[in-house]
Order: C-alpha cells, then structure tokens, then sequence
C-alpha cells in the first residue's frame, strides 16, 4: 500500500487478470507496457534465473553448478522439464500469451535452451587381475 492507501498490487493482478481474459483494452495494455509491466510473474521469475545461469555459465565456462546453490538447483529442474518434454523453449510476452506444454524435444523439433551440465573426467579402474 502507497502513502495514500492505494493497493498497487491489487492493480496489477487486476490489471494481469484483466489482460488474460481480453477484458483489457489494447491503449490500456500500450500503457502499462510502456511503463514495464510484467505480465506473467512467473515467466520474470524463469528470466530472472536465466539470467544467472548465464552469469554462471561466463564466470564458470560451464553450467555445472552445485545443487547446493540457487542457480544449481535452477538448472537441475529445467533439465528435467526438458528430459520430461515440457520445457518451452519458446519465449512469451505480453498479457495474452500462454506457454503450453510441449510434446518431447525430438518430436516436436525443437531443442531445450539449456545445455547439459559439464561431466567431469571419469576416472578408469584397472581391471582386476587375481593374484597367483
């Protein structure tokens, strides 16, 4: 609540609920996209991470992060969205876009965004040779 005991944040999901039920006019969404309005919360929460991982990925050279940490347990859940085939790797803007879920990568064509984590060298054990 503003100093004046306005609800800004009763506007905005009034205004989001609005928008994805075509109830918003399109000067009024113009509007409010001029001034930055995030439309889907949860799609600036994927971005915000996005984000990171590619902070990491420069910092790093690989995304390969712990699981222990935020952008780690980030990327572990997106590859297994992908290995599921429910990752959209198609972005979504504006408040009447949806992001479906899609039918596995290699039937549908299209590649998950997020590339596997780096495997470390494995190291090779010597056979066993039994003793004489």
């Amino acid at each position: 609540m503003d100093p004046t005991g306005y609800r800004l944040g009763t506007f905005i999901t009034t205004m989001r609920d609005a928008a994805k039920a075509g109830r918003l006019e399109a000067h009024r969404i113009a509007e409010l996209d001029a001034l930055g309005m995030i439309w889907d919360k949860h799609d600036a929460a994927w971005r915000s991470c996005l984000a990171a991982a590619a902070d990491y990925h420069r910092a790093h050279g690989h995304l390969a992060a712990p699981a222990t940490t935020p952008v780690g347990t980030w990327l572990a859940e997106q590859r297994h969205l992908a290995t599921k085939g429910e990752l959209d790797p198609r972005p979504r803007r504006g408040p009447h876009r949806t992001r479906p879920r899609l039918a596995p990568a290699a039937r549908s064509g299209l590649a998950p965004q997020i590339p596997p984590p780096a495997r470390p060298p494995r190291h090779r054990r010597r056979p066993r040779h039994p003793h004489p």
